[in-house]
Parts: structure tokens; C-alpha cells; sequence
């Protein structure tokens, strides 16, 4: 769903969009991943597919593709040369025929190119220690957090899964470099979680005695811990026991069936006992709010697996009632159902979108409870992803031309175009059913039988053979290997993962949770820093994160809350709209050591990005003041868009307030127009020497006015001025005070007069 978006990225990057063409002089366009299993519905855009573990491929793709340009290699032989690289595939070089007995499109072997292409499996990871220097940005990302490859592959063998197929062998990383890349992560980005990803993080040989070693170590900074794509059974209360030390991280699970019969279809190793299980483990300990995964359109559902959804959710919701009570909420999600390349699935068609809306439906209507929330996805979305998905050549046309006709972002709703998809595949004749609705028997060709996963065609289809009667397989392993495909030796031998995964899970002793840390000391300090240049676009909230993730990357040792989610004790002043430049902000925080003030005030600013620096940090006395209680003016810079002079600024201000007993202007709130009086907030106005306008103005309440509203008031609702924040300040008893000469303010002080 994002391959209209690679379209984008060429044409905005300015590089022709087809390999046919690109000329002696443009770049390369190489892709991998997922995608490269069944590659042909982007084979005339990309130039070079890699296919498989990236580690090793990309370097020697890299040594050799230097070697060819060193030696004055054309476009033409630079291709042929790198097919040569194993694992990598080169969709030029191969010619493609209609299958007599499917329709698709397959490529033909080449002369010189590899057929298949075979996918490069890296058999050690730790020996290429997972990336712990990585890019921060200042707004929020969707992976806002350090997240940490503890595993590849899985051990379950899920028969709808592609990558519990393209990622075997399963295999690990120690334990020891987890560690020391978390280690490292967390010094250099500055967050506050950890997430050990893989596809079935409950199955690492030793996660119980490394969760615990990484919460030791968390607990005193409040770094808290999450665990991806958990199986119910693997989540027992030991392990929600050490995840929840610092704080509850979001919990989900996976059931993807309502009975246990569709459950062996898809071979899930799941059971009802061991969802239900889950559950209570999960309320039990402190959630209140849990996800639940569902997959609707499984081959030979039923309407007993329907309500078999719509039973379990209910389960599950009493279980967290006598838990959380009230609070007990869940969250079903129903996906549709896609048939993937390289599965036992394969072969298989996909259900007809009247159908799948409605089984939405009879979901919908059935978890009309207020503690249930139902998500769903569109599946006209879902039948694009499909079509993709078992697609051949002959997509290229139709993404095109999708493209042409304004497709972007389709994989988010509101930007997905339908009617102009199905206008796109109608333009180029492509017929979907072909893709969708076609059931093959198995040893019919795909698109992608040119590309090699590892896994035999024999296994996938036994696989099928055992799904449609509900018999599923035993999760493999060293002591149960079902030679599913060219890497059996090594999983046999030990040299994997599962010989491992069995010496370090066995010797190790559950260890007690330890008790709550006793609530440390807290000191009190004050800083005063300045926000310029492009960091002026940072919204207040953008802000407080950077400041943060600095805080914690200079090993500041923060004071946090108490309770389920522990935030820092760091309050910051009034917020500053955005695009506007400050001289002087102010924020309070607590530590639980002393720390003297010089000091720390550099090693915080070695952690900030320029344009954000602290220019002075003091101890505030116990007991003092609020930066929100004491702060209620600020003093601002405007220069006119228009240039005036100084002079001639002075008398027209003068002139225009003279007698004014009022200064309406109309601003909008919430998507909402409202007429605002700003000259209340005018605490002082005045033009100064350089030709700027200076004032002073009351922050705090619902009427107060902003700068801009000021400038607006005064010359005109087109009226426009570059704004600079000068100061915060402290109006009290006729004084305009800094609030870095407020530190010693008791909070029973005088409230602040009016001026």
C-alpha cells in the first residue's frame, strides 16, 4: 500500500519512474524486504530487488557495484554483473510469458542470471550487533521508543503468515548484546522505552531471565519495557510481573480466531485456556485496557468462527471486570483475511468484499457494549492490498497509472481512492479476479516461483493439505525439525537457535520481583533557556520531548511520580506558539541528587540541538512558587512586516490608543470564531529606537491576549509582524520581577497585584 508512494519519492527525487528509462548517469533504484518475495508487480520501477537477510547481501552488493564503477562499467553490464551477487534479483534481465493454465504473467529463465534467485540467509545475527545509533526526530513517530531485534523467524509456523516463512531459520541474539545495544540506545536517543521485537517474542529461549535483568537495571530511571507480538500462553505472570515495574506498556494479543477448530486451521498453537489465561494474567496485574487481534475471511470460516469472535471478547471483558471493575475496556480488531506468497495459503483464493462487510457487520452489531470498542479495516483497502500481493507484471501498468490519476498514501483511509483504482486496472486491463478469486491447485506457477525462500513448495503444501482438514503442526525445533526447507541441516545440527534456546531457558530460576524502591530525596532547580532559530517550529509538546530526551542522555537523575505511569517532575511555563523565537523560557525540575548548577547546565546543553540552550540553571527553595503560579506577563519584540520608522511607529501607536477603551479583534479557537477585547492584556506598549514595537502583556486565563492578536488590533486584521518572546516575567506589587529572582518564594506569598 505504499508502492504509489515509491512513485513520489522518484518523481520528486527527479528520477525517471521506469528502469526502461533510465539513462548512463541515474542512480540506481534497489529495494528489499517483504516486498522482494513477490516483486513483480514493481518489476519495470526498480532496478535491483535484494532478496533475504540484508547484513552481509547489502555489503556485498555494495563491494561489488563499487568494483563496477570503478571500472567504467555501462548501466547495462553494471545489471548483469550484480544478478551475478547472490540474492540479487534484476527484473530486467528476465522476459516474461503468460501461463496457459492461470493467466499470470511468470518471468523465464535468462541467459546468465540466476533462476531461482535464492535468498540470503544470514545463519549467526550477533555477529552484526543490532543499530544502536539511530536518528531522533522532534515530532512523534509510531515507534517512538528503542526498539531492539531480539530474534528471527518463529518457531510456530502460523499457516497465514508470510514472514514466519521468509524469516526461517529461527534464530537469536545473546543476551548479552541485547544489552549492551540497549545500553547504548538509551545514552544516545534519550527515551524512556524499551520494545524486544520479533515475531513471537514470548518464544526467546531466555526472555524471563533477561526481562528481569533489563528491569534491575530500568527501574531507577523509569525506563519501562515492552514485549512485540506476545502469544497468550507465553505471557504468564512472571513475566507481567516484570514488565509492569515501571510502567503498564499497551498489551496486546493475537487470538486471530473465535474457535479453536479455525485456530488449528490457521495453526495458531493457541488455545481458549491459554487466551483466557493471557487475559487474567493482564488484568491481574494492573491493565485495564487490552487489544485483541482478529482476522476475518480465514479459509473455511464459518459463522460458528463469526461468533466465536463476539463469545471470546465477551470472555474476556467479564474476566477484566472482576478485575478492573469499571475501568475493564477492550479493544477487537478484525483485519481481512489476504492470502500471502510463500505461504501454505497460497493457493488459495480470497473472500469477496460483499462478504467480508458482512461479517464486519454482524461484529459490529454484536459488541454493542460500551466497554468494547470494534476496528475494523476497509476492505476496499484490504482488496487493493490483495490484488498486490499475488499480482504480476502486468500491475506496473495499472500502479502507474493509479499514480497519474492522483493515488497517494493508500493505506491510510482517508486518503484512499477507490473509484480511481478501479479506473486505473480497468485503463490498463488487468482482471483482479484473476489475482483475488482464482483457486489454484497445487503445483500451479505463481508471479513469484523465480524467487527462492528457503522453504520447499512440498512443506507449503502439506502444510495446506493438513489446514483444510484442522490438524495442526507441533511448533518445531531442534527435537522436532519437519525439514520444511534448505537450511534443515544447521537447525538440526545445533548450530541454530533452538539448540540454544534450550541450554539457556532450562537453568534458569525464577526470580522474585523486588520490592518498590523507597521514594528518594528531592532538590528543586530552575533554569532559564532560549528557543531560536529553526527550533522555533517545534510545538510545545515537541518541545518538552527533546528537553527531555536531553535530560536523560546527559544522565540527569530526574525525581519521577509515583503510580502506574511515572512521569518526570518537570513543569514548564507558559507555551510559546509556534514559529515564534524566545529569549527567555523557563521550566522547573526535580532531581534526586544535588547537582551543582554550572555543571549541569553543560551537560545538558551538550545534549540539546542548536538553536535550544540553557543560559542559566539555579537550586529553588523547598516550598517555593510554580513557575505557573508565579508567571503571568510576558514581555515581546514585534517588527512590522511593513518598515516604518521609529518616529513615525511612536505617534501612530500614541494616536491609535488614545481614549481606546476597548481593542476587539476577531480570532479562532477550536474551529470556532470569537471576538476577543485585547487591550486588558496591554500591560505596557511602547515603540522602541530600532523601529520595533515593544511590549508587555498578561499571560494566564481565558481572555488573554496574544501578540499577534495585539498587532492585528492595532493596525488591522492583515496586519502582520516577525514576533520574538523577549522574557517571562513576574508582575507582584508594582515590580516586574525575573522568575530566576522568584526562587525563594513561598507558595503563602502575596498573590500577585494588578497593574
Amino acid at each position: 500500500l505504499n508502492y504509489t508512494n515509491i512513485l513520489t519519492m522518484l518523481h520528486l527525487g527527479r528520477i525517471p519512474l521506469l528502469t526502461a528509462d533510465r539513462k548512463e548517469g541515474d542512480p540506481l533504484v534497489i529495494g528489499g524486504g517483504s516486498m522482494a518475495f513477490n516483486p513483480e508487480p514493481l518489476a519495470d520501477f526498480f532496478d535491483c530487488i535484494l532478496v533475504g537477510d540484508g547484513e552481509e547481501l547489502a555489503l556485498d552488493f555494495l563491494a561489488k557495484l563499487r568494483s563496477l564503477r570503478r571500472s567504467g562499467a555501462n548501466r547495462a553490464e553494471t545489471l548483469r554483473e550484480l544478478s551475478t551477487v547472490e540474492g540479487v534479483y534484476v527484473p530486467s534481465l528476465y522476459e516474461t510469458a503468460p501461463d496457459p493454465l492461470t493467466g499470470f504473467l511468470l518471468p523465464l529463465p535468462a541467459p546468465g542470471a540466476p533462476f531461482p534467485v535464492k535468498r540470503r540467509i544470514l545463519y549467526d545475527i550477533d555477529r552484526y550487533p543490532f543499530p544502536d545509533d539511530v536518528v531522533v526526530p522532534f515530532n512523534e513517530i509510531v515507534h517512538d521508543r528503542v526498539s531492539v531485534e531480539i530474534m528471527r523467524g518463529c518457531t510456530v509456523g502460523c499457516r497465514f503468515c508470510q514472514a514466519g516463512i521468509i524469516y526461517r531459520p529461527v534464530r537469536e541474539r545473546s543476551p548479552e548484546s541485547i544489552k549492551a545495544v540497549l545500553e547504548k540506545s538509551l545514552m544516545r536517543t534519550g527515551f524512556d522505552e524499551v520494545s524486544l521485537t520479533s515475531l513471537n517474542s514470548g518464544e526467546y529461549g531466555s526472555v524471563a531471565g533477561l526481562i528481569s535483568d533489563l528491569m534491575d537495571d530500568f527501574q531507577e530511571d523509569k525506563t519501562s519495557l515492552s514485549l512485540s507480538s506476545l502469544r497468550p500462553s507465553s505471557l504468564n505472570e512472571r513475566i507481567a510481573e516484570q514488565i509492569r515495574r515501571v510502567r503498564k506498556t499497551g498489551f496486546t494479543m493475537a487470538p486471530e480466531a473465535g474457535t479453536q477448530r479455525l485456530r488449528d486451521v490457521i495453526n495458531k498453537g493457541t488455545s481458549e485456556s491459554d487466551i483466557l489465561g493471557g487475559a487474567e494474567n493482564a488484568f491481574r496485574q494492573g491493565w485495564e485496557q487490552l487489544k485483541l487481534y482478529f482476522m476475518i475471511g480465514l479459509p473455511t470460516e464459518t459463522d460458528e468462527d463469526i461468533q466465536g469472535i463476539l463469545d471470546l471478547a465477551h470472555k474476556i471483558l467479564r474476566i477484566g471486570k472482576q478485575h478492573a471493575r469499571r475501568a475493564a475496556r477492550i479493544t477487537v480488531s478484525a483485519s481481512s483475511f489476504i492470502p500471502k506468497p510463500h505461504t501454505p495459503f497460497q493457493w488459495l483464493p480470497m473472500e469477496r468484499m460483499e462478504a467480508l462487510r458482512e461479517k464486519q457487520a454482524r461484529i459490529r452489531s454484536g459488541l454493542k457494549n460500551p466497554a468494547i470498542q470494534f476496528k475494523w479495516h476497509d476492505v476496499e483497502i484490504s482488496w487493493l492490498e490483495g490484488i498486490f500481493a499475488k499480482g504480476d507484471r502486468t500491475l506496473g501498468r495499472a500502479l502507474l497509472r493509479a499514480w497519474e490519476r492522483g493515488c497517494r498514501y493508500d493505506g491510510w483511509t482517508e486518503h484512499f481512492r477507490y473509484r480511481e483504482w478501479v479506473e486505473a486496472l480497468n485503463e490498463t486491463g488487468v482482471d483482479t479476479s484473476r489475482f483475488l478469486y482464482q483457486k489454484l491447485e497445487v503445483g500451479s506457477r505463481h508471479p513469484w516461483d523465480h524467487i527462492d525462500s528457503g522453504v520447499e513448495e512440498r512443506y507449503l503444501a502439506k502444510e495446506l493439505e493438513l489446514s483444510l482438514t484442522s490438524r495442526p503442526t507441533d511448533t518445531c525445533g531442534i527435537d522436532k525439525c519437519y525439514g520444511c526447507g534448505s537450511f534443515a541441516r544447521q537447525c538440526l545440527s545445533g548450530e541454530l537457535v533452538p539448540g540454544k534456546m534450550q541450554e539457556h531457558s532450562e537453568v534458569e530460576p525464577p526470580r522474585p520481583v523486588p520490592p518498590p524502591l523507597p521514594p528518594p530525596p528531592r532538590y528543586r532547580y530552575r533554569a532559564r533557556y532560549h528557543k531560536l532559530g529553526r527550533m522555533k517550529y517545534l510545538s510545545h509538546l515537541e518541545l518538552s520531548r527533546t528537553i527531555l530526551r536531553a535530560f536523560r542522555r546527559a544522565q540527569v537523575p530526574l525525581s519521577y511520580t509515583e503510580g502506574f505511569h511515572p512521569m518526570p517532575r518537570v513543569a514548564f511555563a507558559s507555551a510559546l506558539a509556534v514559529g515564534v523565537e524566545s529569549q527567555g523560557e523557563y521550566l522547573d525540575f526535580e532531581a534526586i541528587r544535588p547537582i551543582s548548577p554550572e555543571p549541569l547546565r553543560n551537560q545538558i546543553n551538550d545534549c540539546l540541538p542548536r538553536g535550544l540552550s540553557l543560559d542559566q540553571v539555579a537550586e529553588v527553595e523547598s516550598g517555593a512558587q510554580s513557575l505557573g503560579d508565579l508567571i503571568n506577563a510576558a514581555s515581546y519584540s514585534a517588527r512590522l512586516e511593513a518598515p516604518i520608522s521609529s518616529a513615525w511607529l511612536a505617534r501612530d501607536l500614541e494616536e491609535r490608543l488614545v481614549g481606546v477603551t476597548e481593542l476587539k479583534v476577531t480570532r479562532e479557537r477550536k474551529g470556532r470564531q470569537e471576538e476577543v477585547d485585547v487591550l486588558p492584556s496591554i500591560h505596557r506598549i511602547a515603540a522602541a529606537d530600532d523601529g520595533t514595537l515593544e511590549m508587555v502583556l498578561r499571560v494566564g486565563g481565558s481572555g488573554a491576549a496574544r501578540p499577534d492578536d495585539v498587532i492585528r488590533g492595532l493596525f488591522g486584521p492583515a496586519a502582520s509582524a516577525r514576533i520574538t518572546r523577549q522574557d517571562l516575567l513576574v508582575l507582584r506589587e508594582g515590580e516586574v520581577l525575573s522568575p530566576m529572582a522568584c526562587r525563594g518564594l513561598l507558595r503563602d506569598a502575596p498573590a500577585p497585584a494588578g497593574a
